[in-house]
């Protein structure tokens, strides 16, 4: 592997851009519970959302949290 190659993952690769999320220290445990601790492989998009809906309303300050959340699945009030 090249320099070329590194670069291009740390800027592309799904999982490197997960890491550099800006609520990566919420994002990666809700997602390790969620799939790995209850051993699912796949979950229906209302269940998932149902769950990311029950975590943020746990977390303190929420606002923005939930306000990224309904963005990026496609509730933004605004729209």
């Amino acid at each position: 592997m090249d320099h070329q190659n590194i670069e291009e993952l740390l800027m592309r690769h799904p999982a490197v851009l997960l890491l550099k999320l800006r609520n990566a220290h919420w994002v990666l445990p809700f997602l390790y519970k969620v799939f790995k601790e209850e051993d699912q492989f796949m979950l229906a998009e209302e269940r998932l959302i149902h769950l990311l809906t029950e975590t943020l309303a746990d977390r303190e300050g929420l606002g923005e949290d939930l306000e990224e959340a309904n963005i990026h699945f496609g509730e933004d009030e605004q729209a």
